[in-house]
């Protein structure tokens, strides 16, 4: 009797690997700290990839976006530390927690802080647990970390739209053809983006990040925090605000920008 042929795994939506840390971290020092965060974890995992994967990992400008992004979650008295891996990149989990361990055991300068972020306990995994779920209602789209937009571009319910489709399609390449067939492969149209709209003041933020690659530069960087409703509970809209939740949204959002929160009504 010959052995079952095996199924292949669906690769997961996303992949985090985690570590829980001691120390502060205000909400405010999240662009500069993620976008550190990410470069030591580059450092580190140098010696623990091919280089190929590397690149995979931390392509230089103009390639096919990163599937990293670098998160921070918790409250800011004792964060955890995440690294969300997109899709088949998933397969470097383990050289990523070794990574994300070897960064948090040396400590994670905070701008700003008193001490860095030291981690506390041992590395944890989470994958998407299955078919991807869309709200059936919002009552606020929050933008939790910095929305980065081409230059000129005001942020408006159709920007944040078309930020979510860009990402959505650049990492198209790293996505399960199940996942690819979960959703519409035809964005909504600004029409639809208009039902999003600003609820209160959009706030521009201004900050800079040290471009490691090209002998510690310093790169200006600017982007949007704000907080929209929308007008209509089951907006075609919502399957993608549930995308950007998940993958982030705009440009850098492998530096942990871009990060959309939809809070449903209670």
């Amino acid at each position: 009797m010959t052995a079952a042929a095996q199924v292949p795994r669906r690769a997961p939506l996303w992949h985090d690997v985690s570590r829980a840390c001691a120390g502060q971290a205000s909400p405010t020092a999240r662009p500069v700290l993620l976008g550190r965060l990410r470069g030591l974890l580059g450092r580190q995992l140098v010696s623990r990839l091919s280089r190929d994967d590397h690149a995979a990992l931390f392509p230089v400008t103009g390639h096919m976006p990163s599937p990293l992004v670098p998160r921070m979650d918790g409250p800011a008295h004792r964060p955890a530390l995440t690294i969300r891996l997109i899709g088949t990149a998933a397969r470097w989990a383990d050289a990523v927690g070794d990574a994300l361990t070897a960064v948090t055991d040396d400590g994670l300068i905070v701008p700003g802080g008193r001490r860095p972020l030291l981690g506390r306990g041992p590395i944890l995994h989470q994958r998407e647990p299955g078919a991807l779920l869309s709200p059936t209602s919002a009552a606020r789209v929050v933008l939790e970390t910095p929305l980065c937009l081409a230059d000129g571009v005001s942020l408006d319910g159709p920007a944040l739209g078309r930020a979510a489709t860009i990402r959505w399609y650049g990492l198209a390449p790293w996505l399960d053809p199940d996942t690819l067939a979960w959703l519409d492969p035809r964005p909504p149209p600004d029409g639809d983006w208009n039902r999003l709209r600003l609820d209160g003041p959009a706030r521009r933020v201004t900050w800079t990040r040290i471009a490691h690659r090209q002998g510690e530069r310093p790169v200006p960087m600017t982007g949007w925090i704000a907080a929209f409703a929308l007008d209509h509970e089951k907006a075609a809209v919502l399957p993608w605000l549930r995308l950007a939740e998940v993958l982030h949204a705009g440009r850098h959002a492998s530096f942990g920008l871009g990060r959309v929160r939809i809070r449903t009504p209670a």
